[in-house]
């Protein structure tokens, strides 16, 4: 659940339900295909929503690849609803490191 305020009229809010699943596939050692989607529902009903507290629906798409401690990544995001970008690209890199040993 969220609530999100009006940011036209502080005296506003809407509550919407979020959601979200990925899924990772493997396909080698170290390489994997990767999708997710994940958004937020309005409960309103038929009252429209106040000003960018709709409906959005967004759906990503690619793949990851592992080599020891560097993870590199790239995938298309493709939105679902009228409000959403139509489609868009994202990469990443991830060092993965020790910060400190429990004792």
């Amino acid at each position: 659940m969220a609530i999100m305020g009006d940011p036209v009229d502080g005296t506003q809010q809407n509550h919407l339900v979020t959601y979200g699943l990925s899924f990772a596939r493997a396909i080698r050692t170290g390489a994997e295909l990767v999708a997710e989607f994940n958004g937020r529902a309005d409960t309103g009903g038929d009252v429209p929503p106040p000003v960018g507290t709709d409906s959005r629906l967004l759906v990503r798409v690619g793949g990851r690849y592992t080599k020891g401690p560097v993870r590199m990544d790239a995938g298309l995001i493709l939105g679902v609803t009228e409000r959403d970008p139509s489609w868009g690209f994202t990469v990443g890199a991830t060092w993965v490191f020790k910060a400190w040993q429990p004792k």
